[in-house]
């Protein structure tokens, strides 16, 4: 790899955005297009699979949702959007934190999201504690990134 070539990595895209706008295809929105065989959850074969559900219901999520939130020491409420975007959003802690917090939330977002079409689309099932490594690895690799990112920066303005 050359010295301006950046190394590859899974881009977390819009999926946080698109969860807090409820717009992902989650079965139960395509339901309503479409005729499905079942819009039940595939994780827990115990609830409709709305965004709510698959995020915040789900014994799978629930799991990766408690053991991160105590691994980072963090008070937020995940037993729905709404109050889930609420203690998220009223949490007084330093800019750097929050940017840190921010990125492993969005990184639980998306591995949730990835792990549900996983198993829909390749049948890959991925246990709890393989999605809890993943979701440090990205976070780790995009504070990384941005600080090798801040040092170039200073670099150049020097």
């Amino acid at each position: 790899m050359g010295p301006w070539k950046v190394p590859k990595r899974k881009r977390l895209g819009n999926t946080p955005l698109r969860v807090t706008q409820q717009k992902l295809p989650v079965l139960q929105r395509l339901g309503r297009f479409s005729q499905l065989p079942s819009i039940v959850c595939g994780q827990c074969q115990q609830g409709i699979e709305t965004q709510e559900h698959l995020f915040f219901g789900c014994h799978y999520a629930r799991e990766i949702w408690d053991i991160f939130l105590s691994e980072w020491q963090l008070q937020i409420q995940v037993d729905g959007m709404k109050n889930f975007v609420k203690s998220v959003t009223h949490l007084k802690m330093p800019r750097k934190m929050r940017n840190l917090m921010y990125a492993g939330i969005n990184a639980v977002l998306y591995n949730l999201w990835h792990a549900r079409n996983s198993r829909i689309f390749s049948g890959k099932v991925y246990p709890s504690q393989d999605v809890l490594k993943e979701i440090k690895r990205q976070v780790t690799h995009r504070v990384l990134q941005l600080h090798q990112l801040r040092v170039c920066v200073q670099f150049v303005s020097d």
